[in-house]
């Protein structure tokens, strides 16, 4: 996802019309931070919601449920999410040292896959 989405602005040169057009380079490359970890948490709980719903609907919960595993689910999520958010900060910046949308893509997945 970071080859594509951030790789492909430097590719099409569509960061430089943004910074041309009078926006800080910081301020333009937070807002592509921010826009890419969004990107990433969506799929990360789309993915975590396709996967364990049909299974909740059809299996069921398993036993009572109680609030320790609340905490637990919550915790999970959580470390998650944190994990997610670290591994796509490595990814946004391969992307955006890379420059160029197949190689950083396939340094993405690469990544990913070590």
């Amino acid at each position: 996802y970071a080859g594509m989405s951030i790789a492909y602005d430097f590719s099409n040169r569509t960061i430089n019309n943004l910074i041309i057009s009078g926006h800080n380079r910081l301020k333009v490359l937070l807002s592509k931070l921010v826009r890419y970890y969004l990107g990433c948490i969506i799929i990360y709980f789309s993915s975590t919601i396709i996967i364990t719903l049909p299974y909740l609907l059809t299996k069921g919960w398993g036993n009572e449920f109680d609030f320790d595993e609340l905490n637990y689910i919550i915790l999970y999520i959580t470390l998650t999410l944190f994990f997610t958010i670290s591994t796509s900060t490595i990814m946004f910046f391969i992307a955006f040292f890379i420059k160029e949308t197949g190689l950083a893509t396939t340094l993405c997945l690469f990544t990913m896959l070590v």
